[in-house]
């Protein structure tokens, strides 16, 4: 199954599709995306790498999480990377288009809020009594990283 993290419209179709077809999620592992690209949007209007790297894998996320919820010892991992040290969320500007365009800190602040997404959403799901483990993974280098929200 196909989806375009940087069209909501088809991540909410991917997800509907998805439902249909599984009755449950064992592990949803948010990986696509891009870096460095020239200023560029998402059909919806976001900063590419923002659009895709975060608010594509934010809206999947959220489309599948009652499923994920009512799979046993399921799981989420949101692949970020150590550039997140250079991101610095500007959440008056997340779009860059009032400040000067910095590809790769734009890269740093998807991966920024990938972490922020993962903390905040284990954090819920725990109050929940949910079960389900969100976790971000860092696969830079040789061994990747992981940090448990």
């Amino acid at each position: 199954m196909l989806v375009d993290l940087a069209s909501l419209e088809s991540v909410h179709k991917f997800a509907e599709n998805f439902k249909e077809k599984f009755k449950k999620l064992d592990l949803l592992i948010n990986n696509a995306g891009v870096m460095s690209p020239p200023y560029t949007k998402t059909k919806d209007g976001f900063e590419l790498q923002f659009g895709t790297n975060h608010l594509g894998h934010f809206a999947l996320t959220g489309f599948l999480i009652d499923l994920i919820k009512e799979t046993p010892n399921s799981r989420i991992v949101n692949v970020s990377s150590t550039a997140h040290k250079i991101g610095k969320l500007n959440f008056e500007d997340l779009n860059w288009e009032t400040r000067r365009y910095y590809k790769m800190r734009s890269y740093g602040d998807s991966k920024l809020a990938n972490l922020y997404f993962t903390s905040e959403l284990q954090k819920r799901l725990t109050k929940q009594s949910s079960g389900v483990v969100v976790a971000s993974a860092h696969p830079d280098g040789e061994l990747a990283h992981f940090y448990r929200g």
